[in-house]
């Protein structure tokens, strides 16, 4: 077979366009990624979660995270998986809460990676949920929002909302923290 000058520029112009593409994902970028495909577009829905890492290829593993204060914890799964260059760890429960106002259902997920970027996934997590974070700590940076429908279509949920987010279709909290060598994204999801 003879190449030309040409379809061997055209060639080398092709090969260098695809590298440049696969060099563009940052390690912050996948583990947003990740924790946006399985923790906020399956609505945190215990089930889904688990479905959704399971059908992306996420292994079972024997982590341990402490659970949330409060809660009972009825069901929980972990799940590993390297991306990219990171090196992802996947925990989600579901329980319920005993309140004052009632019991309500939580489901958490929360991702770590131990090569993402804090400042970078607090970027991806504001562009996503539209919103400035409603609290922020040097290691700490989380946001409030309700779910309305697909991806899950964040809606910003003011201090005095969260009653009515809750009783309607749930309200999320998701944060991001850094510390130890990695970085932490979580959602909470609160309903009645």
């Amino acid at each position: 077979m003879t190449f030309n000058k040409l379809s061997l520029a055209a060639f080398a112009a092709l090969s260098m366009t695809a590298a440049a593409g696969q060099a563009f994902a940052s390690p912050s970028d996948d583990a947003f990624n990740a924790f946006r495909a399985i923790c906020g577009t399956a609505g945190t829905d215990f089930p889904a979660v688990v479905a959704a890492a399971d059908a992306g290829g996420w292994k079972a593993t024997q982590i341990t995270a402490d659970t949330m204060p409060n809660v009972s914890v009825t069901d929980k799964q972990a799940r590993d998986k390297k991306v990219g260059e990171a090196n992802l760890a996947l925990f989600v429960t579901r329980g319920l809460m005993h309140s004052k106002a009632g019991d309500l259902t939580v489901t958490t997920c929360t991702l770590s990676s131990d090569k993402a970027n804090g400042p970078a996934l607090i970027a991806l997590a504001q562009q996503w949920v539209g919103t400035p974070p409603h609290d922020t700590t040097p290691t700490k940076t989380g946001f409030r929002y309700s779910l309305n429908g697909a991806d899950p279509a964040p809606a910003p949920v003011p201090a005095g909302g969260i009653s009515a987010a809750v009783a309607a279709g749930g309200m999320v909290l998701m944060s991001v923290q850094t510390g130890g060598g990695k970085a932490t994204l979580d959602i909470e999801k609160f309903k009645k």
